[in-house]
Parts: C-alpha cells; structure tokens; sequence
C-alpha cells in the first residue's frame, strides 16, 4: 500500500467481495479488495466470520494509507455496504454487473420447464435499464417492462430491481461517465477470479496446516502477482460511452455470464441503433447470428444437446422442444450442421436431417 510504483497506477475504483474457504475443518472469510483497473489488491485477508465490522477494519488501513476510492465496485452483500458506508462515506456504490446478471440468472432460469422466452425477454430489459444513458431512459424501459404480462418471479424481480435502482446502486453511462469509470469497470470479476485463484491456492495446498500458514502463502501468492502487474503498461481509465458502445456492451454480456440469447431486434428499438449494425458487432465478438437472434456458444452447446436427445422431425416440432420460432430454426440449424429436406410448401413441416443420418 505504500510502494509508490504501486500508488502511482490507483485509479480510485475499488472493488470488494468475499468467499468462504475451509482452513483445518473451519470455515473462513477470503476478503479481496482490488484497484479494479489496474488489477492492484489492496487487501487479501482471512477473516473468522463475515462481519461489518472485520471488513472495516480492512477498510480502515486501506483508507490510513491514503486510498480513496470515487466509486466502489460491490455485490449487495449487507456487510460489504454498511462497512464501505461507515469507511468511505462519501464514495458512491454501484452494483456490479457481474452479480447482476448472475442473480437474473438465478431468478429467471431459462431452461427446463420454465417460461423460456418471457423470462428471457425480461432479463434482457433489466440489463438495458441497468445500462441506460439517462435516467428519462430508464424510465421509460421500467415502465415498458411494467407492461407486460409478468409471472410472480418476474413481477417480483422488477420490483426487487427497482429498489435497487431506488437506492442508486446502479448508476446510468451518464452518471459514470461524470465519476469517471467507463462501465466495463463494473464488472467485479476481477475479484471473482481473485477469489477463484486462492481456492484452489487452497485446495493444492490440501486446506493448509494452519491459520497463519495460509495467510502467509495467500500474501506470498499475490506478492509475486503485483510483480508481474508491474511489468505490465499501466491501464487508461477514460470513460466514454456511445448507443453503439452500449450496444457492444450488451452482447458483450454473453460471455460474461448471460450464457443465452440476446434478441437484436428488441435491443435495436429500444437504443435506437439499426439491427444490421449490432449483427456485425455480434460478428466480431463470435457469436452466431440469424435475422433476429445472437446466440452464445453455451446457449447452443444445450441447444444442441436437447435436439440430439429429443430427435424431433420437423421444424414445428423442434419449436415446440426449444423455444425458438420455425423461421429462427430454419436459418440456425444448417449453421450447426443440420440439413433441411423441404418435402412442403409448410415451412413448419420442413424435416430435419440429423448430422449422423
């Protein structure tokens, strides 16, 4: 915290999170505090339990050395925010992304036996409003959603979303981009994969012999971690943000933890950006496209593995077994090595002939 070639690259955007690890039969708090953009750890520490008080002991030193953060990078946990309120009264808290799209995730599933694309419609409206110009537009898609048709879950996931936004824990482009943090920074998966490295530290380690010997490997472990950050060029921290950009950052979603489809018609009416220009965005980031649909290559990992056991013959059976319409199947499934035989002028008819036959 006091090396000066570590002080010169802070960007003043922290991000927090914790974990549980197992040390001796016990369960302990992995703490992971990080200067998001330039993957600098402030803190790495073992805890004996999850308090608001153990965090903002953390905190404090952080803080006596001189960090201070404009904004905190954070998941909802109640610990995390009461212990960066009390530390760093002042800093805003935006949501990260990462934690959002997992708990949609969680939420509204969309597989199995649930409704595949109502939920997906609404997942999909809740991060555009997370990742909304301005407020006006924000409002306009909350009262889109507020609309339509929504089941228990998903009226009780908009409402649960909307005290979120309430509280100001998701904040507009525009709002960041006056703070100064382009939105690729909310996404705290650096501390994700923080966390992810010392579990399986842990787990090689077979859970340490004792307390203090995992602190020590732990401390070692990002020691020679800073070192190699050190010989990297420091990260530019300028915000900027544009429809397009905003439309990139949505597909971007995919691979970040979406793991489904997005629908490029919808995205393009509600930012206003025409679909041919977020086809080919979709292009650059690899992922497959038809007329309306970009698809994650984990979305068709299942896709395929549910055509492949179910083996429907036609089209319109195929619809009825994954959710997507007879045209979209048309045009999807020869990309994945399917052939079509047109024995009708009904295109639901249409038979599908199965890569082995």
């Amino acid at each position: 915290m006091y090396d000066e070639r570590l002080r010169s690259r802070w960007t003043g955007i922290m991000g927090i999170d914790t974990t549980n690890v197992r040390i001796l039969r016990e369960d302990y708090v992995y703490l992971h505090v990080v200067d998001v953009p330039s993957r600098i750890p402030l803190a790495y520490e073992l805890l004996p339990r999850e308090t608001a008080n153990l965090i903002k002991s953390v905190l404090l030193e952080i803080k006596e050395a001189g960090y201070q953060p404009r904004l905190i990078i954070a998941d909802l946990a109640p610990e995390l925010l009461s212990a960066s309120k009390e530390v760093f009264p002042h800093t805003q808290i935006q949501a990260c992304l990462y934690h959002l799209i997992r708990w949609l995730n969680e939420q509204l599933p969309t597989k199995g036996h649930s409704p595949v694309e109502k939920h997906r419609r609404t997942k999909i409206k809740i991060l555009v409003a997370a990742l909304a110009t301005d407020q006006k537009e924000r409002s306009d898609i909350i009262e889109s959603l507020l609309q339509i048709d929504l089941d228990p879950m998903e009226a009780w996931v908009v409402l649960e979303f909307n005290e979120r936004l309430k509280a100001g824990y998701y904040k507009t482009l525009t709002e960041l981009a006056e703070i100064g943090c382009p939105i690729k920074f909310c996404y705290n998966n650096v501390c994700e994969r923080a966390m992810g490295f010392i579990k399986e530290l842990c787990a090689r380690m077979r859970n340490f012999k004792s307390l203090e010997n995992a602190q020590h490997y732990i401390n070692y472990f990002w020691y020679s971690n800073i070192s190699q950050i050190l010989q990297r060029p420091p990260s530019s921290v300028g915000a900027h943000w544009d429809h397009k950009d905003l439309a990139k950052q949505i597909l971007e979603l995919m691979p970040r933890g979406l793991k489904d489809l997005v629908d490029m018609m919808e995205i393009s009416q509600m930012i206003k950006l025409p679909v041919n220009g977020i086809r080919e965005m979709a292009h650059a980031l690899s992922l497959l496209t038809t007329t309306r649909y970009a698809f994650s290559k984990y979305y068709l990992k299942r896709f395929c593995e549910k055509l492949l056991k179910k083996q429907p013959s036609t089209l319109k059976q195929a619809s009825a077994v994954t959710g997507l319409d007879t045209q979209t199947l048309a045009e999807l499934l020869p990309e994945l090595g399917f052939k079509l035989r047109f024995k009708t002028l009904d295109a639901s008819n249409i038979e599908i002939i199965y890569p082995s036959a």
